[in-house]
């Protein structure tokens, strides 16, 4: 009797449906899905645990399970299309709404091409949702196991790098929103510090100390969300490749990576930029995070000092 461990569902799961959550995390936190696509996760694993309910029974004969079998197979895929559907709308909805996104030209075409590419997948999912169902009747198990393995190949080949590489994008521009909250605290809190300062509430210079390694912080945070967007238009808004090779070179260098040729194949480039463009991406993260950490510290001395 085959009972499945949570292993081999997961597995079982990922092969069958392709699951690629392109929802990414900063510093290991998990990004907020919506609400509908909750639901049809949801929906597809109470899904996927009945089918192995049916494989694993005893109790049905085996024509009863085959139709099971297929049913539950079906709807799974129906699922998987319903669910890259939403993805691909909400995440086109988000690109579109990217907050102060540049008006440049160079970064309009950037806007454009990932648009293009969007609907060009919604295309492909709403082309083989159609011809699902018009075919699902006349397949059977095996047909349907080799429907699922040709959509997840489309999937992780074509569709999959162009929602990860825009939600990089909009990640990017994401952060720099975050940074003006951040700047302006930092302001804010100098400006109070300078006035206990000023006021000679105290000597101590820790207070001052502390307002330096904070601003280095977000120095540093700025620079590196700075050079995910250098990365970003380098690798898109350039005609050739030469500009985003020789700021990878750096990237390499400065992770110590070494400063190695290229391949001439401008999608490995690109798989690359975006590998630093989220490694970017975390760091100026990891520095906010920092930043705010010293914004309670400096709160807590300051109330120490001035008591």
């Amino acid at each position: 009797m085959f009972t499945p461990n949570k292993k081999q569902k997961i597995f079982w799961l990922t092969t069958l449906i392709g699951m690629a959550v392109f929802f990414t995390t900063l510093a290991g936190a998990q990004a907020q899905v919506s609400t509908k696509i909750e639901e049809k996760l949801s929906q597809t694993q109470k899904e996927v645990d009945k089918l192995f309910e049916i494989k694993d029974s005893t109790q049905i004969s085996p024509e009863e399970k085959e139709r099971l079998e297929k049913e539950s197979r079906v709807k799974i895929i129906f699922n998987v299309v319903d669910l890259s559907q939403i993805q691909l709308e909400e995440l086109k909805e988000a690109w579109k709404n990217i907050p102060n996104f540049p008006e440049a030209e160079d970064w309009q075409k950037i806007r454009e091409l990932f648009l293009r590419e969007m609907e060009k997948s919604q295309e492909y999912w709403g082309e083989t949702k159609d011809s699902f169902e018009e075919e699902k009747e006349s397949l059977d198990i095996d047909g349907l196991k080799i429907l699922a393995k040709k959509i997840e190949k489309e999937k992780t080949a074509q569709i999959d790098p162009v929602i990860e590489r825009a939600s990089d994008i909009i990640m990017t521009f994401d952060l720099t929103e975050m940074l003006k909250v951040v700047d302006q605290r930092l302001e804010k809190v100098k400006s109070d510090i300078n006035k206990i300062y000023s006021k000679k509430l105290t000597q101590n210079p820790l207070l001052k100390n502390l307002l330096i390694q904070t601003s280095d912080y977000i120095s540093q945070a700025h620079q590196y969300n700075d050079r995910s967007k250098q990365l970003i238009l380098h690798l898109y808004g350039d005609q050739d490749t030469s500009s985003a090779e020789e700021l990878l070179k750096e990237l390499r260098r400065q992770f110590g990576k070494g400063g190695g040729d290229f391949s001439s194949e401008e999608e490995n480039i690109k798989e690359e930029g975006h590998r630093y463009i989220r490694e970017l991406t975390v760091l100026s993260f990891e520095k906010i995070k920092s930043a705010y950490e010293l914004f309670v510290r400096m709160s807590l001395v300051a109330k120490q000092l001035v008591k």
